[in-house]
C-alpha cells in the first residue's frame, strides 16, 4: 500500500516547523492583546492520536477581572503554548518513525479545533440571555393585554390581517362612527395608508359612493339592526349595503367581498328581509304635529323591473318607464324630517289617486279595497298636499289650484320638491334606480324581493335624513 503521504520523505515537515516558529511571533503578539482583555479564551486542541491538553492558566474559579499580575499570565500562556506545540510534533516523530518501519503510511487523521469556555464569559452570556428571555415574555405578556383591551374596545372581536381588513363576526357592543368609516372603506378595498392620506370629507365621499349613505348613518343603524338580530354578521351587513348601493352581480360581489356566490346571494336575501324589519320603528303615523292642519306631503314613485313572465299583463306597464314597473306610496312629515308611511308594491298602471284610496290594482274585476290604506290612516282635520294626481280628494290632499295666492303656490311647490328630493335619494342606490333583475321563481317573488330592496332603502334614508336633513318648508 503506497504511504499516505505519497512517494516523497517527510522534508515539507521542516518547513512547517520554520513556518510555525515564524507564526509563533505573532501568535505571541496577539495572545499578550487578548490576556489584556477582560475574558480569557480556553483553547482545546483534539487528535485521533490522543494526549491530554494542559489545563487552561485560567481556571474555573479563578477572576479575570481586577488581576494585577497580568505579565504573569502572559509567560504562563506562552508556556503552554510551546509546551502544546511541542507535543504536537512529537506525534509527528512518531508518525514519521512508524511510517519507515512499514510499508503503509501513517494513518494521521487530525482534527484540530478552538472552543471559547471561559467560565466568566459564560456566566456573562448566560444572565444576559436569562434577562432577555425574561423581557421577552413580558412584552409578550404585555402586547397580549394591549391586544384583548383593543379586543374589547372594537365593534367586532377580531384582530386585522395584514391587509387591515376586519374579520366577519358578531359585534359586541356600540360602533362608533370613525371605526364604521375605516371598517366600510378597508372592506370597499381602500387600504389604511389611502384612509390616512384623505382628509375628512374625501373619505366621507368615498363611503357613501360605496354604501350610499355617511358613516353615521350606519353606525346609527348598526345599533338597532344588531339589538334587533344580534345574529348578524358584521361584514356581511356591509356587503348587503354595498349590494343596494351598486347592485353588482354575484360575480362581481364574489371577487369584491371573497364568499363565493353561493354564500352570497343567500345572505344577501336574508339580510335585506332583517333590513326591511326595522320599518316598523322608523316608519309610523303617530307623528303629527297637533297644531299644525297640513302636516304630510305624498306621491308614488316608479321602479323599473324585469318583465313577469309568468303573469303577462299590460296592468305592469309603466308609461314613465317605457316598461314593467312596480309603484310605491310614500307620505313624508313636513315639519319633522321623518317618513310616516309607505306602502306598496303595485302595478305600475294604478292610478295615484286609487292607490291612495286602497284599490290594489287596475283590473276591475279584481278589484278591492284595502280598508288599511293611507286614507283611512289620516287623522280627522288632518290634511296633505300632493301633485294634480290627487285633486279628485280636496278634503284630504290639497293640491295647487286656480285663486290660490302666490306665496301659497310656492308654499306647495317647495313641499312637493321636498318629496322629489327624497325620492332622488331613493334612486341615488342603484337598486331601486336600474332595473331589477331579482325574483326568478315568479311574479309574487320578484314582488317580495323588490317590497324588501326598497323598505330597506327607505329604512336607511329614515336614519340618514336624521343627520342628513331635507330642506325646510
Amino acid at each position: 500500500m503506497p504511504p499516505f503521504f505519497g512517494d516523497d520523505d517527510f522534508s515539507f515537515l521542516d518547513t512547517y516547523r520554520e513556518r510555525s516558529n515564524d507564526e509563533d511571533e505573532s501568535d505571541n503578539e496577539e495572545r499578550s492583546q487578548m490576556s489584556s482583555s477582560d475574558d480569557e479564551q480556553e483553547c482545546t486542541y483534539t487528535c485521533t492520536t490522543s494526549f491530554d491538553p494542559p489545563l487552561s492558566p485560567v481556571g474555573p474559579d479563578t477572576p479575570v477581572e481586577g488581576q494585577e499580575d497580568s505579565a504573569d499570565e502572559d509567560e504562563g500562556l506562552e508556556g503552554v503554548w510551546d509546551e502544546l506545540m511541542a507535543s504536537f510534533f512529537g506525534e509527528l516523530d512518531k508518525c514519521d518513525d512508524r511510517t519507515s518501519e512499514e510499508e503503509g503510511g501513517c494513518d494521521f487523521d487530525l482534527d484540530f479545533g478552538f472552543s471559547f469556555s471561559d467560565n466568566h464569559f459564560k456566566g456573562e452570556v448566560e444572565d444576559d440571555l436569562s434577562r432577555k428571555s425574561t423581557s421577552t415574555e413580558e412584552e409578550e405578556s404585555d402586547d397580549e393585554g394591549e391586544l384583548s383591551s383593543d379586543v374589547d374596545a372594537s365593534p367586532h372581536t377580531n384582530t386585522t390581517d395584514p391587509s387591515g381588513e376586519t374579520n366577519n363576526t358578531t359585534p359586541k357592543m356600540l360602533f362608533s362612527v370613525d371605526k364604521v368609516l375605516r371598517d366600510g372603506l378597508i372592506f370597499a378595498g381602500f387600504t389604511d395608508e389611502r384612509i390616512a392620506r384623505c382628509g375628512e370629507k374625501r373619505k366621507i365621499d368615498r363611503f357613501k359612493g360605496q354604501y350610499g349613505v355617511g358613516p353615521k348613518t350606519v353606525a346609527s343603524f348598526m345599533v338597532d339592526l344588531f339589538h334587533k338580530h344580534p345574529s348578524l354578521k358584521y361584514k356581511d351587513v356591509f356587503m348587503t349595503l354595498y349590494w343596494l348601493k351598486t347592485y353588482s352581480v354575484a360575480h362581481v360581489m364574489a371577487a369584491v367581498w371573497g364568499p363565493c356566490e353561493e354564500y352570497i346571494n343567500p345572505v344577501l336575501e336574508d339580510y335585506i328581509a332583517r333590513f326591511a324589519s326595522l320599518k316598523e320603528g322608523k316608519i309610523r303615523l303617530d307623528r303629527f304635529n297637533d297644531e299644525a292642519i297640513i302636516v304630510f306631503s305624498i306621491d308614488a314613485c316608479h321602479f323599473m323591473v324585469d318583465e313577469m313572465a309568468l303573469d303577462p299583463s299590460n296592468r305592469w306597464y309603466d308609461f314613465k318607464k317605457g316598461g314593467a314597473g312596480l309603484k310605491y306610496e310614500v307620505a313624508l312629515s313636513i315639519h319633522s324630517n321623518e317618513i310616516i308611511w309607505i306602502r306598496g308594491p303595485l302595478e305600475a298602471s294604478i292610478h295615484d289617486i286609487s292607490m291612495f284610496r286602497g284599490y290594489t290594482t287596475k283590473d276591475k274585476k279584481k278589484k278591492k279595497v284595502d280598508k288599511d290604506a293611507f286614507i283611512s290612516r289620516i287623522p280627522a282635520g288632518k290634511k296633505g298636499v300632493g301633485d294634480s294626481g290627487y285633486s279628485g280628494e280636496p278634503n284630504k290632499i290639497i293640491t295647487t289650484r286656480k285663486g290660490q295666492s302666490a306665496e301659497m303656490k310656492r308654499w306647495l311647490g317647495r313641499v312637493k320638491s321636498r318629496q322629489e328630493s327624497f325620492f332622488s335619494r331613493v334612486k341615488s342606490f342603484d337598486i331601486m334606480k336600474n332595473r331589477f333583475r331579482h325574483g326568478k321563481r315568479g311574479t309574487k317573488d320578484k314582488m317580495i324581493r323588490h317590497k324588501h330592496c326598497f323598505e330597506s332603502v327607505v329604512v336607511l334614508l329614515a336614519y340618514d335624513i336624521e343627520h342628513n336633513p331635507l330642506f325646510e318648508v
